[in-house]
């Protein structure tokens, strides 16, 4: 939210938009900080966290959510980089499971040209 060195209230951290490309196996890491300002300009309701964390402490909840979508060009880069992943080949597990397939319909093809030509013949 902002640059690194700028603080904003933890209510204005609500409804945060962040979009960012990351290239294939990398990742993107956050860090948040919370910096307890005691001049916050509502003495009461300072007074009433500063007793209630010497009580009972006091814990603040976040929750991200993220979801990602394929982007357009798959060697996009961006993020960090996975350690052993810099020469990854993409698309690996993808291209066997293609090449599977087409062994597969190459070889019900075969059988099945096969089987008609032998029918037509009448040796089937």
């Amino acid at each position: 939210i902002g640059a690194r060195d700028k603080w904003i209230n933890v209510n204005q951290a609500t409804g945060v938009n962040y979009v960012r490309v990351l290239g294939a196996y990398s990742y993107e890491t956050f860090t948040l900080e919370l910096k307890w300002e005691f001049e916050g300009g509502n003495d009461e309701l300072d007074t009433m966290f500063g007793n209630q964390a010497v009580k009972d402490g006091i814990s603040l909840k976040f929750g991200i959510n993220t979801y990602a979508e394929e982007h357009i060009d798959p060697t996009a880069k961006g993020g960090t980089i996975i350690e052993g992943k810099e020469n990854a080949e993409l698309g690996g597990t993808v291209r066997w499971l293609w090449v599977i397939l087409l062994i597969l319909n190459a070889s019900i093809l075969i059988f099945y040209v096969s089987w008609l030509m032998n029918k037509r013949l009448g040796k089937w």
